[in-house]
């Protein structure tokens, strides 16, 4: 599949924009259950984001256990990465998921997404279909032979890339995974960002983002 750009706009200049408790998932779904994983990307690039972020994984948890989103039968974790990578969540069932950990990473330097995968591969066999969401510049190293062979045998169905709105996607990116998806987004706006990781979530699922 080719590269897509989806982006969330906010609408008019200086409108807020809605907060994602405003939409539910429509659409046909298959009966397969998703395991969302959501990387988050702790480099030093990305540390004025870091506020918009963490209040956006706090309103898709909130709003993955609502009605018309996600299903009980899903699930959330969390791998968080710079110099090295750490499973910040482990596999949750989404309803009975708490409050997001902060995060887990241990070196702050470096972009190491290869560590980052090669958590998800620690995670637990799941039957579900495993969906990585990439909260990141996506300035980070390419893929080597491990982190490829941890993709496969992790599941990894459907990866999508979350991008502060000012930036474009580099080039190494685009090489390692031309298959993603790529929701450009607010570095700044919680809500926006917020939308942007559900859009991911909503394509991963096959279905689509409608206001209540």
């Amino acid at each position: 599949a080719a590269l897509v750009i989806a982006g969330t706009q906010a609408g008019p200049a200086g409108a807020k924009a809605a907060p994602l408790a405003a939409y539910v998932l429509a659409g046909p779904r298959s009966p397969a259950c998703v395991r969302i994983v959501v990387i988050r990307d702790q480099s030093g690039s990305m540390t004025a984001f870091q506020a918009a972020r963490d209040d956006a994984m706090r309103q898709l948890v909130s709003w993955s256990a609502s009605t018309h989103t996600l299903r009980a039968t899903d699930s959330l974790a969390i791998v968080d990465f710079a110099g090295d990578g750490k499973v910040a969540l482990s596999t949750t069932p989404i309803r009975s998921v708490g409050p997001i950990p902060g995060d887990a990473a241990t070196n702050p330097d470096g972009s190491d997404l290869n560590a980052a995968i090669e958590a998800v591969a620690t995670l637990p066999t799941s039957t579900c279909r495993t969906s990585l969401i990439v909260l990141s510049d996506a300035l980070v190293t390419g893929l080597d032979s491990t982190a490829r062979a941890a993709l496969t045998s992790s599941g990894v169905t459907n990866v999508a890339l979350i991008l502060p709105g000012h930036l474009s996607v580099p080039d190494l990116w685009k090489h390692d995974f031309p298959y993603a998806d790529v929701f450009v987004s607010s570095g700044s706006d919680p809500d926006l960002t917020a939308r942007s990781v559900a859009q991911a979530v909503a394509h991963s699922v096959g279905q689509r983002m409608e206001k209540r």
